[in-house]
């Protein structure tokens, strides 16, 4: 019932409203970003890399032994 309906996927307004989004992001987000992250050391950055890189792998691992196990899941 959206104006631009093409098969009950995507209308012109969220078109519109993820554009505008995502201009917001990369025009005013990303670069208030890039300053802050900037000012941490290279030490401490690459500290917060190891760390983020092994709890990914750790949940990686644990997504790859226990597939689809657990309380609530159903598929």
């Amino acid at each position: 019932g959206y104006f631009f309906n093409i098969q009950g996927r995507v209308c012109l307004e969220g078109l519109l409203v993820f554009g505008f989004g995502c201009v917001a992001v990369i025009y005013f987000l990303a670069p208030l970003l890039d300053n802050w992250l900037s000012r941490i050391p290279p030490r401490v950055r690459y500290a917060i890399v190891i760390v983020l890189s092994v709890g990914f792998l750790t949940d990686l691992a644990f997504a790859w032994m226990f597939p689809r196990t657990g309380r609530g899941i159903t598929w």
